[in-house]
């Protein structure tokens, strides 16, 4: 049983780390950065190719794994053109710059990796009653139908997430055109880990939730320290030990609130955070990237308050504050 769980592990990891690894090599990231930030590349890869083939009327597992497949396959042959050839359109200057950059320390990397996994296997699968046992609330039911369906013949497309199955009828399913949209990277994952590994939907759930805490959190936890605190070995190693110390996450998003999508997307965050600085001209850019990123967070922090219940003020810094208002 423990060697089950350890395949269908590494399924889910292998799922979760080829597309991006393929995708960053080929535009010229060092590998360590390849292997470490690949993982919200790989869902992106994964939603949008959803997307095509519900588009194309195609629905179902197997023929969104064979196309996945073969799409890895391709990128793995340009990746390869790509370092062999000596063609000057393909090794422009862009490609050349991020060829140069030194990457992150893989052995940092790893440590990290492995402590992630150490921590969340201590706190996490081992007091779990079994490798398929999941939470029997409202929303993880939803989420595991999702899957179902997917794994059944259903959509992979984030705008037709259905929690219905493939063959269903009036009778069976209230709502016969319920597909409708809803974020399913996370969804895609376990889906194909179902598929790949032969597992029920629920073992796979429990896999992927692993993969993504202990080693897609982990990874990219390591190389952003590394990135904001370049050159400081001892504060990078030691940053290994504390991306657990938080209560609130993942340790307690993952075994108490357990809204596995959302901590999907918040373990990739780390990740996200090192490819936006790089797409804004790399870490000597950080001032600017952090800019943009505030201005996008403010946006968004002033369209989702209702206008109805809080009012804004000027603050000493010049920053806007947000103050209830008690309004009828």
């Amino acid at each position: 049983m423990v060697g089950v769980r350890l395949c269908v592990f590494l399924v889910s990891v292998l799922i979760l780390a080829i597309p991006g690894c393929l995708v960053l090599r080929l535009l010229r990231l060092p590998m360590t950065e390849c292997l470490a930030l690949s993982a919200p590349v790989s869902v992106l890869f994964y939603v949008g190719l959803g997307v095509l083939l519900d588009a194309m009327s195609l629905r179902g597992v197997a023929p969104f794994a064979m196309l996945a497949s073969v799409l890895c396959v391709v990128l793995a042959a340009a990746c390869f053109f790509h370092e062999s050839s000596s063609c000057a359109l393909l090794r422009g200057f862009v490609m050349r710059w991020w060829c140069r950059r030194k990457g992150a320390d893989w052995r940092l990397c790893l440590i990290s990796v492995v402590v992630g996994v150490a921590v969340m296997l201590v706190l996490f699968v081992i007091p779990l009653d079994g490798p398929d046992s999941f939470l029997q609330v409202g929303d993880n039911a939803t989420h595991l139908n999702t899957v179902a369906a997917m794994v059944a013949g259903g959509s992979f497309s984030t705008f037709s997430a259905d929690q219905y199955g493939a063959v269903t009828d009036t009778v069976q399913s209230p709502f016969v055109l319920s597909g409708a949209f809803y974020p399913s990277g996370w969804h895609i994952v376990v889906a194909l880990t179902s598929f790949f590994a032969s597992v029920e939907v629920t073992l796979a759930e429990n896999a992927a939730n692993y993969a993504f805490v202990a080693v897609v959190y982990s990874a990219g936890f390591s190389v952003l320290i590394q990135r904001v605190f370049k050159g400081n070995s001892v504060l990078c190693a030691f940053s290994s030990f504390t991306a657990f110390t938080c209560a609130a996450f993942p340790l307690r998003a993952l075994v108490v609130h357990q809204i596995y999508p959302n901590i999907a997307g918040m373990c990739c965050i780390p990740a996200i955070i090192v490819l936006a600085l790089f797409s804004l001209g790399g870490m000597k850019a950080r001032a600017g990237g952090c800019a943009f990123v505030r201005c996008v967070c403010a946006c968004l922090a002033w369209r989702s308050i209702p206008s109805s219940e809080y009012r804004v003020r000027r603050g000493h810094g010049g920053g806007l504050v947000y103050r209830r208002c008690v309004c009828s």
